[in-house]
């Protein structure tokens, strides 16, 4: 399932270049621990409860979007839901996906741990906003990952890929990486420290805004809907 995606264009209240890109980077690293959040959800459902999948994902991705030369835009792309399955539970697969996404967005945010006995949600299939336990799970997940991340290769070369690529390059690799990972450090530790409530709230205010343009559609097509935003598509910027 791919679901058209936004990040915010440049408004008045952006004070210069530079906060409005660093605000856009903000917005992108949150949509990806959304994205995160919803990947776990789809597991626990899917999976562990339904036993209709072995895995799934979830991730945000701009490749279809124009380049980031026209601040008043906003960035258009997707979010893409895969997941392995039998053929006929395909439909119970797209409904659950679709219907995980509207309770992320619009549910009742799960404050605590919101564990029963047995460690599991108690509303588990049912759905509701994110939860203290999804998120926590997830920003250890993202130090981790990032951790075994750094002593690899291929992960230096993406980096300098992206940030050469990004509006925020202003001749200086070493900045726009220090940039990079400044801002997405800052972001994760407010998701991780700030009390439940409010962390919660401004991530599923975030995933809510990135997916204002898609309505709740039972019937919608898997792999097949893309993002656009009116314009010949050209090749993509990194942000």
């Amino acid at each position: 399932v791919a679901l058209p995606a936004t990040v915010r264009p440049r408004d008045d209240d952006d004070d210069d270049e530079t906060d409005w890109a660093v605000a856009r980077l903000r917005e992108n690293v949150a949509l990806d621990v959304a994205a995160a959040v919803l990947e776990l959800r789809l597991v626990d459902v899917l999976r562990m409860d339904a036993g209709k999948i072995y895995d799934a994902s979830a991730s945000v991705g701009f490749a279809t979007a124009d380049p980031l030369d026209d601040d008043s835009s906003a960035l258009e792309g997707t979010l893409v839901l895969a997941a392995s399955h039998d053929p006929a539970d395909r439909q119970y697969i797209i409904d659950t996906c679709l219907g995980q996404v509207h309770q992320l967005r619009h549910g009742p945010l799960l404050l605590g741990n919101n564990n029963d006995d047995d460690g599991k949600r108690p509303d588990k299939g049912k759905g509701g906003g994110p939860s203290a336990r999804e998120l926590d799970a997830v920003l250890e997940a993202i130090h981790n990952d990032r951790s075994e991340s750094l002593r690899r290769n291929s992960y230096w070369a993406g980096a300098i890929v992206r940030s050469y690529l990004s509006p925020r390059f202003k001749g200086d690799l070493a900045d726009t990486y220090a940039q990079t990972i400044k801002t997405r450090d800052a972001l994760t530790d407010e998701l991780r420290n700030a009390p439940d409530a409010d962390r919660l709230a401004s991530l599923q205010a975030s995933f809510d805004f990135a997916l204002k343009n898609h309505q709740h559609d039972p019937n919608i097509a898997t792999t097949t809907t893309t993002a656009t935003n009116g314009k010949k598509k050209k090749e993509p910027r990194a942000i």
